[in-house]
């Protein structure tokens, strides 16, 4: 019964969350520009807690994360300007990955990917990925045919890719820092770091594809 109700209190605030995220990319530049201050925000306010009780260098603890938090934060800011199309299809291709990982790690996961983050499996990581390409294929049909289907079926998989180091990295974090979650931003969910692990790793794509 209690994981019923965590499962529907996940559910709720994850649409909501969405929702949100939609609107504000969707209806202007400057309401994504919002959006993703306050998710900066909200990722240096819990990065610089986790590395209280951590025992990384100086360097690390305040330094990095202006590279790791702002060059993200950055381009979303500029493709909300310039591409937005580009920015939803990175954030979709991520809940792909992450939705279709859970899914089939579940329901047929029987090895370990990492002792950083126990729940996911081999099988779990690769079904995400491919079904991360398959949203690029998708996304491509519909949206995309003035560009080359490859080109969105390898941004599928390096997105997917991405995401999993994302989430790798943020977990090896909060177990040197001793903790489970970053924060409590979203019921169900954690907080910031937690729920944008992915997208710190994967936007760092985005900088790449606008340069070449």
């Amino acid at each position: 019964m209690i994981k019923a109700k965590e499962w529907i209190i996940r559910t709720v605030s994850g649409v909501v969350f969405t929702a949100v995220m939609l609107f504000c990319i969707l209806y202007s530049e400057y309401t994504g520009w919002a959006l993703f201050a306050v998710i900066a925000a909200g990722c240096f306010y819990e990065w610089f807690r986790l590395m209280k009780t951590s025992n990384f260098n100086w360097f690390f603890k305040n330094i990095f994360p202006f590279f790791y938090i702002c060059i993200p934060a950055g381009t979303a800011c500029y493709l909300c300007r310039v591409k937005p199309e580009l920015l939803l299809s990175l954030f979709v291709l991520i809940w792909v990955n992450d939705i279709m990982a859970f899914v089939i790690g579940s329901l047929f996961g029987r090895h370990k990917f990492s002792s950083y983050s126990p729940s996911k499996t081999w099988e779990g990581t690769v079904g995400g990925v491919i079904f991360s390409a398959g949203a690029g294929v998708l996304i491509w049909y519909f949206f995309g045919k003035k560009d080359i289907l490859i080109w969105w079926i390898l941004f599928g998989i390096t997105v997917g890719a991405a995401s999993v180091l994302g989430d790798l990295f943020e977990s090896y974090i909060k177990r040197r820092a001793g903790v489970k979650d970053s924060g409590k931003m979203m019921p169900g969910h954690g907080g910031f770091l937690d729920r944008f692990d992915s997208f710190l790793f994967a936007a760092l794509l985005a900088v790449i594809i606008l340069i070449v």
